[in-house]
């Protein structure tokens, strides 16, 4: 062991530190499902063809008539993915801010709720959007 290894083991570890450490660790971390990247489609995490299934079985429920061409079903993946990446990660952040490596639906609240003004977030209820509603009745 060489002196720069000696001071960096009896170093004192703060909190930021502690937490760079570990999303260092996340970053690094060898997950099954991670993909090489080879070019800019294959690093989707989701496979193209389930996602778009569950894209299609969405679109009908809210209109039968409803198609997409394939390039908005691309980009309609690509910011799926974006956003649930930046909300899983947020979450860990938030969990290792709270001393814990495990995230809770609390994490995720608190990072919807910081993204401003997601309704529901702490409740899992939302608002009615129209004013006549506020009791939930369609009158």
């Amino acid at each position: 062991m060489d002196v720069a290894e000696d001071t960096k083991a009896k170093a004192p570890h703060s909190k930021a530190m502690e937490l760079e450490e570990a999303m260092a660790k996340l970053s690094t971390s060898s997950s099954p499902r991670r993909r090489k990247v080879k070019s800019p489609r294959s690093r989707l995490m989701i496979p193209k063809m389930p996602f778009r299934l569950l894209v299609r079985d969405v679109a009908l429920s809210i209109d039968p008539n409803m198609r997409f061409v394939e390039t908005a079903v691309d980009a309609l993946q690509d910011s799926a993915e974006a956003f649930m990446t930046y909300m899983f990660t947020q979450s860990q952040i938030a969990a290792l801010k709270d001393g814990r490596t495990t995230v809770e639906k609390k994490d995720m609240d608190q990072v919807l709720q910081d993204l401003g003004g997601v309704e529901g977030a702490r409740t899992g209820r939302t608002k009615p959007k129209e004013e006549g509603l506020e009791n939930g009745s369609m009158e």
